[in-house]
């Protein structure tokens, strides 16, 4: 990214609003796993949670120059790490989604043939495919920043660490649309199996209570935004110059979008409202619990010359 040749841009502005979007980000993110966590009403997928967390690893992986941003160059081992993991979040978040997706692909056929939920014990390969990705780019980047110094540097716009060679880019933009492809085929898949079972429910009414529609609309709507997530920073990798300093806060908007369309579902919305109204209620109740120190002392006619 070129900064303006007359020097009038507020990077400080700019490097404020993308970490207070980082962090809004990973608190959204954290409030979503929280209730799911937390409720025994609240069931989720194991993919689901890969996808949640690969959210925080995206937040975290932007976080951690904070306070170095400006004057000299962060600690080069602390620049390589979040250039390394910079890299790799995006195929981690992109590798999970293509779990998540694959494993609802799965309870959708399996529910339409009737076959139960037999298969979703053998899922431990959609858990172990996003972090050997992940680990790929992040160690190749890592290997690149140890044998040469000066590729891993901090970014003209201030806000992180980057490495200033082209391929880690072109690896994770060709995983990220890999895994966007196939989450799209698997989708239009889906939408298909969704419509027939729609219109035959006598002979697959186990299909609709086993996977909801809503669910996979949400996850079709996660990919769509990813996908413009990949093509905002294939056109940017190209041309920088053709954009405002201000692109890079596409980048934390990532996590926020996920916490939105994966937080909104009408659980977890229950599991806040009934938090808010059981401490409200107690709050109340406290209240209405007077002050032992602040009562009259009630005694008998017996107790007049006993020592309260």
């Amino acid at each position: 990214m070129d900064e303006p040749s007359d020097g009038t841009f507020d990077y400080h502005a700019l490097v404020a609003a993308f970490d207070t979007m980082v962090v809004i980000g990973f608190v959204m993110i954290a409030m979503v796993l929280v209730a799911a966590w937390r409720s025994s009403e609240i069931y989720r997928l194991k993919t689901w949670f890969g996808l949640m967390i690969a959210g925080l690893v995206y937040s975290v992986s932007y976080f951690l120059i904070v306070g170095r941003q400006f004057g000299e160059e962060p600690a080069f081992g602390l620049c390589l790490l979040q250039a390394s993991l910079i890299y790799g979040a995006p195929v981690l978040c992109s590798s999970c989604s293509l779990a998540f997706t694959v494993e609802l692909y799965v309870i959708l056929f399996d529910a339409v043939r009737g076959a139960g939920r037999g298969r979703r014990g053998s899922s431990k390969w959609l858990i172990a495919m996003p972090l050997i990705n992940y680990f790929a780019v992040l160690c190749g980047v890592f290997v690149t920043g140890l044998l040469d110094h000066r590729k891993i540097v901090r970014n003209p716009s201030h806000v992180y660490c980057y490495a200033t060679v082209s391929y880690p880019y072109y690896i994770t933009g060709i995983i990220g649309l890999f895994t966007f492809l196939t989450v799209l085929v698997l989708e239009v898949v889906m939408l298909h199996m969704l419509v027939v079972t729609r219109k035959d429910l006598g002979l697959h009414r186990s299909a609709n209570e086993t996977f909801p529609a809503s669910l996979f609309f949400r996850a079709l709507l996660f990919s769509v935004w990813t996908a413009l997530g990949i093509g905002l920073s294939a056109v940017a990798l190209i041309s920088t110059s053709a954009f405002s300093p201000y692109w890079v806060l596409l980048f934390p908007t990532f996590c926020i979008v996920i916490a939105i369309i994966f937080g909104t579902q009408k659980d977890i919305l229950k599991f806040y409202r009934d938090l808010f109204l059981r401490r409200t209620k107690n709050r109340d109740s406290l209240r209405l619990i007077p002050d032992a120190l602040e009562m009259p002392i009630r005694r008998s006619a017996k107790d007049d010359f006993v020592d309260v």
